[in-house]
Order: structure tokens, then C-alpha cells, then sequence
């Protein structure tokens, strides 16, 4: 089913809506943390730990980026379900934790894109289009990164400047094998409790940490399924094989004060900080690294605390932030009505956020779901999902009806009947006349057609037509427009067509068992009732198609199987041979 539009939301709509009376974030917490580890199968290290800012000294040549790089991690290890691994490492850390009381549930990239909305004269990737899948689940919004693809390939000859090259010159990786680093923090913002996850590009030590490196580092290396805390649940989802996602416990704790953000930026075009603030704003990081180059040459960077401009720009940017407030708020409205899931979209051409109601697979595998209320909850995704499966029947049920109905044939020659003489034509099929042929070059290749067919198929399509599968390019039974067996008439060579021609098998059939097979494909094809004058003329002699194999009346059999081809199909080249042999 396709996605049907249930709501359409413009600026001029957020104007008549309430605004939220205060838009500052407040109540900032750290929940948890993960590094995704280069595995063969997708793993992720609790809480693991963002690389640690280390500078070489004086100035340095960076090379540009190139290779693949990554735009969204977590969806190209964790397809199915993006937003896993937060809460996996959410119940490593604490296997208590209540989700029920928060209100929205977003990777930062989301909170941006609708900010962008909001205010498109300010921010660097608005009028950008975007998508969002969108869960409801209780009166909790989950909104989930939606990329067309997770990953870029950039050839060498492209330039997308030198940020991630950058960053491997200047820090260091505090986790074996890892990747990404993801954080988790919780605040209050207009009314809402959010969770809000995104990628850190590293961290500083303060001297104190410096100290009590050695003391406070956590290095264990168990693996878990779930959390080792709880060998109960580990043996849970081993048996309901919930998740396919490994989860080690390793890594350091890293306060959230000490994070910091890495940009760079051509010398000639300084990094004003008003282009990155919001981005700095919804993961509250409160450091920042601005390395300006000159193509590729970076002078010594510094890093800033960046704390005091984040508050500067949330009292300038009250109007927007409130405007950002109103519009989650609105999308939460609108998902309580549409049955729990949709697809929210940027339309660039109107210029507005479209939501659409779409039958999609929830975004979080199903025994996270009992997070938000046990036994009930489960019964729900339960109930949805075998609704989900019903109406994904039923559509394909009447599909298969329809095309039953197509292909069909009328009841004036009964499907036992019809079966005898598709047994006839296999027969044929198998005791074709080899005797060779005499005559001219041109009246051998009149009797004399060359086949290439699946013998199981060319069966199973014989003996009943109306279950056999449609011929395909991809299996060799044909080209898509036309069926082999039709094909065979046209004297043309049928089967595999990305085989050479010399390794095909050929098959001498008599002329008149072509003709058969002709009709046979013919009428699949063309969908049409028989011509009942042909069908009489040796039906009302009691002729059947068994009698007029054993008598080898093959002009006869010709006619039964023509006849069920040009009723309808008046067009056909046949229906001219037709006549020409009358």
C-alpha cells in the first residue's frame, strides 16, 4: 500500500499555533554511551570512549578526504533498526531504566533538520529535504534517521574538504577497533523530556582527570548478549534471538563537559560560530575545535569553551526555538491519530513537512518495546504486526485473484479437457519428428525450429498453465513481453539469452506440435476466450485431444489449439497464417 498523506504542515501553521512559553534546555544529564567496534558482525563497546584530542605540534599537512565515508553509522551497521544500539547500551549502563517519561526520543540530526525548517534564513542546510521515520509508542516519539544512503563513496578526483583526515591526524582512539563514538544525554526543553543520541568527535583531560587517569578507568572486556549483569536476559535473547547486535563491556566514562566538536574550515572563509550553534546547541557540547587551513596546510589549533556563546544564542534565538517547541509538538498530535507510525518528509516543491501514514516495520526490534508497559505492550506489537501481515495477505491474495482472473480460461472447453491435450502437447514434446528433413534450406527451416526450454518448467506450464510462473528474463524462460512458447512460432530461438548460441540444445518438433505450443502460449498471453466456430468443428465430431493424438490427426489438434488463440487477438500474425492454411 502506498503512503497515504494524513497531515501537511507549514510555517504560516505554527505562527496560529500556541507557542511554547519557554525554550531553553535545562536539566542536563548524561545517560549513557557507546563506540561502534570494526567487527564482522554488527558490536558496539559500553560506554566506550570519543578519542582524546592530541595535537601534533606546529603546523601540518592534511591529506583531503577520499574512500568511503560514513554519513550515518549506526544505519549502516544496524540497518533494520538504527536506533538500537541506544538502547542497548541505555540497559548496559542501567538495566533499571525508565523510558515510560520521556517525550521524544531522536538522534541530534532530526532536532536540526526540523530547526532548519524553522528558520530557513539562518541555518547552512536549510531547503535541504529530508526524511524522518516516525513511532509512537504510549506517548513516547521516536524519531529515527532516514538517509538514502548511509555511506559516500568520494573518487579521488572529488573534494569534500578534509574534515575526517583531520581528525585522525589530531586525536587518538582510547577503544581497539573503534569507530564512532555515540553519546546519550537527557534534558528538558518546552515542556518535553528528550533523549537525544549523537556522535562526539573527541575529548580533553583536565588536570584532575589527568591525575586519577589510572583510578578511574573502567577496562573490562566481557561480552554480553544483553548486559552481563543479568545472565537471565542473556539466555532470553539467545532463545528469542531478539537482536543481532554484540555488546562489550569497555571503555572509559567520559563526562559530558569534557566533550568537544571538531570543524574545519578554508582559511579564506573563517568558521563563524553562528553556523554551527545549532548543532553545538542540541547535543550541549560545550567545547570546540575551529581548524582553519589553507589548502590543507592547518596551523596550530586551539580549543575553545564555547559554553557562554551557546546561552548567548539561545536568548537571540528564543522566537525559533519556540516555533521548534510547537512544530514536535504538533508532529506528536498528529501521530496519536494515524495508528502509531508514519514517514515525515520535506517537500521541497511546496515547501512544507508532509507526513505520511505508511505500514512499515517498527523501528526497534520487539522485546524493546516492553520497555514502555510488559505484557501489554508485547500484546500490542503483536496485534499490530499480525495486522500489518493480514493486510500484506490480503493484498496479495486478490493480486494473485486478479491475475487469475486475466488467465482464465472460459468453461467451453473444461479444464480436463484442456489438461489432456497439454499432456498431448508434452508428448509431442518429447517424441518430436527427428527424421531429417528434405527439401530446400528455406522449407527445413520451416519444420525445423530450434528451442531452448527448462524441461521442468516447460512441464509444470503444459499440464497447468494457470499455477505456472510468468516466463522471466532472469531464469532463461523468455523474454518479458512475450511468452517462449509463443516465441516459438516466430521461428526464434528461445531460452537463455546471455548463453552462446552454439551451447544451446535444439530440439526438432513437427510443425504442427509448434503450432500447439504456439496457441498454447498465445492464449496465456493474450488472456482471450476461445473462438468457439474453430472449437466445433471437431468438437461436435466428439474429437478430443487424446483421440486426435492417438489418431495422429495433428490438423485436428491444430485447430482445438488454435482456436483458443484469436478470438480476441485479431492482431496477431497467427490469425493471418491461420487463414493462409484454411
Amino acid at each position: 500500500m502506498p503512503p497515504r498523506e494524513i497531515a501537511s504542515i507549514s510555517r504560516s501553521d505554527l505562527q496560529r499555533l500556541k507557542p511554547s512559553d519557554n525554550a531553553y534546555i535545562t536539566n542536563v544529564k548524561h545517560i549513557s554511551s557507546y563506540n561502534w567496534i570494526d567487527e564482522d558482525t554488527p558490536t558496539i563497546a559500553v560506554p566506550g570512549s570519543p578519542p582524546l584530542w592530541n595535537p601534533p605540534v606546529g603546523a601540518q599537512h592534511v591529506k583531503k578526504d577520499s574512500g568511503l565515508i560514513c554519513i550515518d553509522e549506526n544505519a549502516m551497521r544496524l540497518s533494520k533498526s538504527s536506533l538500537e544500539p541506544l538502547f542497548r547500551a541505555l540497559y548496559t549502563t542501567d538495566p533499571s531504566f525508565d523510558i515510560r517519561p520521556f517525550d521524544v526520543i531522536s538522534d541530534r540530526h532530526n532536532v536540526r533538520m526540523l530547526l532548519s525548517f524553522v528558520r530557513p534564513r539562518t541555518e547552512i542546510n536549510a531547503g535541504t529535504a529530508f526524511c524522518i521515520k516516525l513511532e509512537l509508542v504510549h506517548d513516547t516519539l521516536l524519531m529515527c534517521r532516514h538517509e538514502v544512503a548511509p555511506t559516500e563513496f568520494l573518487a579521488p578526483h572529488e573534494f569534500r574538504g578534509y574534515g575526517h583526515e583531520f581528525e585522525k591526524m589530531y586525536t587518538t582512539s582510547q577503544i581497539s577497533g573503534g569507530t564512532g563514538h555515540h553519546r546519550i544525554i537527557s534534558y528538558r526543553f518546552c515542556g518535553m523530556e528528550f533523549l537525544i543520541r549523537h556522535e562526539t568527535d573527541g575529548f580533553v583531560k583536565s588536570r584532575s582527570e589527568e591525575v586519577d587517569a589510572n583510578e578511574g578507568r573502567s577496562d573490562l572486556t566481557g561480552s554480553l548478549c544483553l548486559s552481563a549483569r543479568t545472565p537471565e536476559d542473556t539466555c532470553l535473547v539467545a532463545k528469542s534471538k531478539a537482536t543481532k547486535l554484540t555488546v562489550l563491556e569497555k571503555g572509559a566514562l567520559v563526562p559530558l563537559e569534557s566533550t568537544l566538536e571538531i570543524k574545519t574550515r578554508s582559511a579564506w572563509r573563517p568558521l563563524v560560530f553562528d553556523q554551527v550553534a545549532a548543532q553545538i546547541w542540541v547535543s550541549q557540547t560545550p567545547k570546540l575545535v575551529r581548524a582553519h587551513h589553507n589548502r590543507g596546510h592547518f596551523q596550530s589549533p586551539r580549543v575553545e569553551d564555547v559554553k557562554a556563546d551557546i546561552d548567548d544564542w539561545e536568548r537571540a534565538s528564543q522566537e525559533s526555538l519556540r516555533a521548534l517547541g510547537t512544530l514536535i509538538k504538533k508532529i506528536t498530535a498528529v501521530m496519536k491519530g494515524c495508528g502509531g507510525r508514519a514517514l515525515l518528509q520535506y517537500d521541497t516543491a511546496t515547501d512544507s513537512l508532509v507526513i505520511s501514514e505508511v505500514e512499515a516495520v517498527g523501528v526497534l526490534p520487539g522485546d524493546l518495546y516492553s520497555k514502555w508497559g510488559g505484557e501489554k505492550r508485547k500484546r500490542e506489537i503483536s496485534a499490530i504486526s499480525q495486522r500489518n501481515r493480514n493486510n500484506k495477505l490480503e493484498q496479495r491474495i486478490g493480486k494473485e485473484k486478479e491475475k487469475k482472473k486475466k488467465s482464465t480460461f472460459p468453461m467451453s472447453l473444461d479444464l480436463k479437457r484442456y489438461r489432456d491435450m497439454s499432456n498431448m502437447v508434452l508428448d509431442l514434446f518429447r517424441s518430436g519428428n527427428r527424421e531429417k528433413k528434405k527439401g530446400t534450406k528455406r522449407q527445413r527451416e520451416r519444420e525445423d525450429y530450434g528451442i531452448t526450454y527448462d524441461k521442468q518448467w516447460a512441464r509444470k506450464y503444459l499440464l497447468d498453465p494457470l499455477t505456472a510462473p510468468e516466463p522471466n528474463q532472469e531464469t532463461g524462460l523468455g523474454a518479458s513481453h512475450v511468452n517462449p512458447l509463443h516465441m516459438a512460432r516466430a521461428k526464434r530461438d528461445v531460452g537463455p539469452f546471455d548463453r552462446p548460441r552454439r551451447q544451446r540444445k535444439r530440439i526438432s518438433i513437427h510443425t504442427d506440435a509448434i503450432d500447439a505450443l504456439d496457441t498454447i502460449g498465445g492464449q496465456y498471453h493474450h488472456g482471450g476466450p476461445y473462438d468457439a466456430a474453430l472449437l466445433s468443428r471437431n468438437l461436435d465430431r466428439e474429437y478430443s485431444p487424446v483421440a486426435a493424438v492417438e489418431e495422429s490427426n495433428l490438423e485436428a489438434m491444430r485447430d482445438i489449439c488454435l482456436g483458443m488463440h484469436h478470438a480476441m487477438a485479431p492482431e496477431c500474425t497467427c490469425r493471418r497464417r491461420l487463414g493462409k492454411r484454411k
